[in-house]
């Protein structure tokens, strides 16, 4: 058996690509939950402005009765709470993505700490033959 066939190697190889795989979703948890952050602040600035806006059309209505200046003020916290319900909408999305990203990522890291466990078995054993343990069997079945 070559060295790149044995099962040492083959454990190897499928560690390696289990790590891959668990950096790229690590990478794009951090990118979704940046994304998070972007939305986050978003949101405060609209709630900044809606609460500006609200204490506008509050003052407005109780000075004087000017119809046309009230439904501006109101139009714009009618546009500004739409905003901030999309808003809301997407980080709710993007949160409900990282979830499942850092659910896939731990399933990842599971399967690469089986892989260590059993390449760590492996050269164990192999540990085990370099001591004296008999590695193969003549053609009369007895240990070489």
């Amino acid at each position: 058996m070559s060295l790149t066939n044995s099962p040492s190697s083959q454990l190897a190889i499928e560690a390696e690509m289990c790590l891959e795989e668990a950096g790229e979703a690590i990478q794009t948890t951090v990118a979704t939950i940046n994304g998070i952050a972007q939305k986050i602040k978003l949101i405060d600035q609209i709630a900044s402005r809606d609460g500006a806006a609200a204490f506008i059309a509050a003052i407005e209505a109780s000075s004087t009765p000017r119809k046309g200046s009230q439904a501006a003020v109101m139009l714009e916290v009618r546009r500004l709470a739409e905003r901030s319900e999309v808003a809301a909408l997407e980080i709710g999305n993007l949160a409900c993505f990282s979830g499942e990203l850092a659910d896939r990522a731990g399933v990842l890291l599971d399967d690469m700490m089986a892989c260590i466990h059993r390449a760590t078995d492996l050269l164990q054993g192999t540990r085990l033959v370099d001591k004296g343990t008999p590695t193969s069997i003549d053609p009369d079945g007895h240990h070489a």
